[in-house]
């Protein structure tokens, strides 16, 4: 309820004080020359529930959104520094104003700017999402009434590339990488293409992380800040056997310096030129594990669990897959059926 104190000042001004208590909230006070002004505001904050809410919190009206970007940065343990990236773009151009002035209206504001500057649907989403975990933080540690961002809709994302190795691809792909001048070029294609692991990932594992016996590896704090296992095959096992490094030393490291990963560009390029596989990245070794298992009944969520995505948005890429080997399936078994 509001009440409105008239206030006499030295220099024989009078001023109103409009006083707002609602519920648990922190009072709203402000001050005004006329008691009509007084009035008009007291009603509209009165007859607008959330806007009180959000201007009682005690955090919007003082905490600066540069201030909630360092705190979250300070606690982000990610791998991702895309993240840090996009964070650094909200600060710049975002980061004076005080956490009451920010609503959904400034941050398609902001998201407007950025898709005139050439990012698009996909990388949107990234850059709301970051900024929505910002304002979440708000809303945990000072109980921040609203997130902003959650009043945004989503951009809509293209599918990505999507090419795998063919089943000659792959047997002239193996090949060449088998006679590579490097010897473990083999072993990390294998790699790459029976766990979906990403190259940097690989590069990464040392013989500590591998358990023969279990047939396993496990990689450690991933791209989305989790730990992984990856099942190995009887090849990588047979191959992993060859080399049988010990400790912590890396599985790929450089001849002149093994504290550092081997960098194989130049044989890699050499192997896929030799095999005759065109437009083809070491990337898409993984799009080729996922592109496998879906073609072999894997679902949607099976898939993300092997690559390692915390959710099925991105692996939908390959529900086409999918949805090809259910129709096979359907096909093989119930096509006869019928009158």
């Amino acid at each position: 309820m509001a009440t409105i104190q008239r206030i006499t000042l030295k220099s024989g001004k009078t001023s109103y004080r409009v006083f707002i208590r609602l519920g648990n909230q922190k009072p709203i006070t402000k001050t005004f020359k006329n008691k009509k002004s007084a009035l008009e505001y007291s009603r509209r904050i009165e007859g607008d529930n959330e806007l009180a809410l959000a201007m009682g919190d005690p955090v919007t009206n003082g905490l600066l959104l540069s201030t909630l970007i360092d705190e979250y940065i300070g606690q982000f343990s990610g791998k991702d520094k895309n993240v840090l990236y996009r964070l650094a773009w909200w600060y710049e151009h975002y980061g004076y104003m005080s956490l009451a002035d920010i609503s959904h209206t400034t941050i398609r504001k902001g998201l407007k700017q950025l898709s005139e500057s050439g990012r698009q649907g996909g990388t949107l989403n990234r850059y709301k999402a970051n900024l929505s975990s910002v304002f979440q933080l708000a809303k945990e540690t000072y109980g921040l009434s609203i997130n902003p961002c959650r009043e945004i809709t989503a951009k809509p994302e293209s599918s990505g590339r999507v090419r795998f190795l063919s089943d000659s691809e792959r047997a002239s792909l193996l090949k060449n990488c088998k006679t590579s001048q490097w010897d473990k070029l083999y072993l990390i294609t294998l790699l790459a293409i029976t766990t979906g692991a990403r190259r940097g990932e690989l590069l990464k594992l040392r013989w500590c992380d591998v358990e023969v016996k279990s047939r396993r590896a496990t990689i450690y704090n991933t791209k989305n800040g989790k730990n992984r296992v990856l099942p190995l095959t009887n090849e990588v096992i047979h191959e992993l056997k060859k080399f049988q490094g010990i400790g912590n030393t890396l599985l790929f490291p450089s001849v002149s310096n093994p504290a550092i990963a081997y960098d194989f560009r130049i044989p890699w390029k050499k192997a896929l030129a030799s095999a005759r596989v065109d437009d083809f990245n070491f990337h898409d070794l993984r799009h080729t594990c996922a592109s496998y298992l879906a073609q072999n009944g894997a679902t949607l969520v099976q898939i993300a669990e092997v690559l390692g995505h915390s959710n099925t948005v991105v692996t939908s890429r390959y529900a086409h897959l999918c949805i090809n080997h259910k129709q096979l399936l359907v096909d093989n078994i119930l096509g006869s059926v019928g009158l």
